[in-house]
């Protein structure tokens, strides 16, 4: 079972697709336009892995695309193309496509004042009914968590419907 980043980093980059870690830079740069600071785990991935294709298939859209650094953005603009406050939260910022209109978010608001001891929470937004809480469930509560349950699911898009 893998437990930490590093055996996720060892992991991703044995048997998935990943891109070379970018550079702190980069990261502060992405942090600086998006207005929010990601949390510790999450910098520390970018900077081993900046983005991967996981469970990617012969002519087939991988069910998990890790976004790089460069391609992370508000879930709203990913959704709508657009930054209005009608399409959702600017702190819900999409960092994984799931290949069919719809991402994986982690909402930074409570994370960059009080970061949750578990996390902050990992979301999915569904295209469709984004931003609609009831219909955008919490998938679970940080971004450790997430790539575990992600590289756990073998490439079920939609595991966290079946936990």
């Amino acid at each position: 079972m893998i437990e930490d980043l590093d055996q996720i980093a060892s992991c991703i980059w044995s048997h998935h697709f990943p891109n070379h870690g970018a550079s702190e830079q980069d990261i502060d740069d992405r942090q600086r336009a998006l207005g929010h600071v990601f949390p510790p785990e999450m910098r520390q991935f970018y900077l081993r892995i900046n983005g991967a294709s996981l469970f990617r298939r012969r002519n087939e859209v991988p069910p998990f695309r890790l976004l790089s650094i460069a391609e992370i953005a508000t879930a709203r603009l990913k959704v709508y193309g657009a930054e209005e406050d009608s399409y959702g939260a600017a702190c819900e910022i999409a960092f994984c496509d799931r290949g069919d209109g719809d991402f994986v978010a982690i909402d930074l608001a409570e994370s960059d004042r009080n970061p949750p001891a578990a996390g902050p929470p990992i979301i999915d937004v569904w295209h469709e009914a984004y931003p609609n809480k009831e219909h955008c469930p919490v998938i679970c509560h940080g971004f450790v968590a997430f790539l575990k349950l992600a590289l756990a699911s073998e490439g079920d898009s939609f595991f966290w419907g079946r936990q």
